[in-house]
């Protein structure tokens, strides 16, 4: 399994993979693993609320990352599974009007997006399906 995971709310969070640490905070690009890594962690001032993306390495590439937008931007979807998240303020892409907490998934639906935000924080999960 392939790993990506975001910390979405809360203090922080330590997070030790094989040899490695990390911090991770809220509204942060995710940090990225193999799930067969040893993993432990400790929270920085209490509970927290994380999005984990995995998926089976032979199968698919994942890409999980975090995107402040304040106003009118464009992106290009080529992924077979895309989720838009919006953690913080609004969102207007594709049609649909995402608050906080709300989020979109699209399958198979290639093409430009045009996303506009008002204060928003989101994060931005991609699969691609390997051959």
């Amino acid at each position: 399994m392939q790993r990506s995971l975001a910390l979405l709310e809360g203090g922080g969070l330590r997070l030790q993979l094989g040899d490695d640490r990390h911090a991770l905070r809220p509204c942060q690009d995710a940090i990225d693993f193999c799930g067969e890594v040893p993993a432990s962690a400790e929270l920085d001032g209490g509970p927290i609320i994380d999005l984990n993306l995995m998926s089976r390495r032979n199968a698919w590439r994942q890409r999980l990352w975090h995107l402040h937008l304040d106003g009118e931007r464009r992106l290009d979807n080529d992924a077979d599974v895309l989720l838009l998240l919006c953690r913080v303020g609004r969102l207007q892409a594709h049609g649909w009007s995402l608050q906080a907490g709300q989020a979109m998934l699209l399958e198979d639906e290639r093409g430009e997006l045009r996303l506009h935000g008002q204060g928003a924080c989101l994060h931005v999960a991609e699969l691609r399906r390997r051959p």
